[in-house]
């Protein structure tokens, strides 16, 4: 329920205390924490860099357009969970008052501070949407994260980083899986590779480049082939696409990098003789041929000559190991990549 209230003298005279939250303002508590609404949207709070090709500048609230959210709080409750929040209270007797009590104003938006407050309180909406790969998750997280890592909630920070790395593989082997069950595809790549960048975590970045760099550039999420394209280009149109506009040009630059390490690794003509004369695209059916020439997805076409011989004929052991030995190679490249954002 919104009411208006007189504002404190210490208060800005352009902004406007006009609402209590109407669950996280509680009676007896004993710290109040106001914040300035926005009018940002989700995807411009995640994307943070302004080269972003058609990243939209951020919205700045005006008198006119911003409220001012009021919560109310437990000083006990915010200080078990951030020691930053403990030094702040330290000298709260000498704040303003809003109903009796001090009144912190918090730089942060009012959305990031509800997103904080819920997650100390043991009632935040973010945990329904994970475990189940949900394309939104790092968009949902991200004011929560950005929270979480300012004012030091470590134990925050840690349990929604374990969330949405498990949405995501973390070797090899498990991206061929992931790709080869249809029923649980990965999420959305380019918001989490975006979170990754954000908020420094090395392998997610790597795995979500690399996801980046098996999908057509020209596809958008969701995006439903028209006509044409599925006439002339069906194969490359029926997958998912990705949240293109959400990528900087640091992150477009590093999707093409790896587009060019699969590329290396498979591409015809390029050095891959193993040992000796006995070259890699020797002695391969005509199936598998055509299917290294239209995958863009080099680890899990690497698995394709483990399957065994109904697909290869004439293929050495050396063959074998020379695969693994690149497939090798261009995961640790994507784990050098991922490091970059540490």
């Amino acid at each position: 329920m919104s009411s208006q209230h007189e504002e404190p003298s210490s208060m800005n005279s352009t902004k406007s205390i006009d609402e209590k939250h109407p669950v996280l303002y509680f009676a007896d508590g004993n710290i109040v924490l106001s914040a300035q609404t926005t009018a940002r949207k989700t995807t411009e709070i995640l994307s943070d860099e302004s080269q972003a090709a058609s990243e939209p500048p951020a919205s700045v609230p005006t008198p006119e357009t911003a409220r001012t959210v009021l919560f109310r709080v437990h000083k006990s409750i915010c200080a078990l969970h951030s020691e930053v929040f403990e030094g702040m209270f330290q000298g709260s007797s000498a704040l303003e008052t809003f109903e009796g009590v001090p009144i912190v104003e918090m730089a942060d938006s009012a959305e990031e501070v509800e997103a904080m407050v819920e997650a100390m309180y043991g009632s935040s909406r973010w945990v329904t949407f994970t475990g189940r790969r949900h394309p939104d998750l790092p968009l949902l997280i991200g004011n929560l994260m950005n929270m979480a890592r300012k004012y030091g909630i470590t134990i925050l920070q840690k349990d929604l980083t374990d969330a949405i790395n498990r949405d995501w593989p973390s070797s090899p082997t498990e991206w061929s899986e992931t790709q080869s069950s249809p029923e649980e595809p990965i999420p959305e790549p380019a918001a989490a590779a975006v979170f990754a960048r954000r908020f420094h975590i090395p392998l997610l970045r790597a795995i979500t480049l690399y996801a980046l760099s098996c999908i057509d550039s020209r596809v958008r999420w969701d995006d439903k082939p028209s006509s044409k394209q599925k006439k002339i280009k069906q194969k490359e149109f029926k997958e998912r696409g990705a949240r293109w506009h959400l990528l900087s040009k640091t992150d477009l630059s590093e999707v093409d990098e790896v587009r060019e390490l699969q590329r290396d690794m498979f591409l015809p003509g390029s050095s891959h003789n193993y040992n000796g004369p006995s070259c890699l695209y020797y002695g391969l059916t005509d199936e598998l041929t055509l299917l290294l020439a239209r995958e863009r997805d080099a680890i899990r076409t690497s698995f394709v000559f483990d399957a065994g011989e109904e697909i290869l004929y004439n293929y050495a052991a050396s063959n074998r190991q020379y695969v693994v030995e690149k497939r090798e190679q261009l995961w640790s490249s994507l784990l050098r990549i991922g490091q970059r954002v540490s």
